[in-house]
């Protein structure tokens, strides 16, 4: 019998990140919904502005969850850094 020895922290990490991850990948998708409802007149632009605000906030909490474990000067966390600079505009 083999045991694996897991690093829960490593675990948790992932876990929570690819939670985030789902999380703007639902926002994207209902932003895309109002999006559709509006430009078929069934949807106002509150629902709109809405969803584009939850995309925007899931996003900013998928770029937390990234910072926790990334390495500051590499090139990916500039990037990174970057992309998240941009939601605040």
């Amino acid at each position: 019998m083999y045991f694996v020895l897991f690093d829960f922290k490593y675990i948790i990490y992932h876990y929570v990140v690819s939670i985030q991850a789902r999380m703007v990948a639902a926002a994207t998708h209902s932003l895309c919904e109002a999006a559709n409802a509006m430009v078929q007149g069934h949807a106002s632009e509150e629902q709109l502005i809405s969803s584009a605000k939850q995309v925007a906030g899931s996003t900013a909490q998928l770029l937390v969850a990234c910072k926790v474990k990334a390495d500051p000067d590499s090139v990916a966390m500039k990037r990174l850094q970057a992309a998240g600079e941009c939601l605040a505009v």
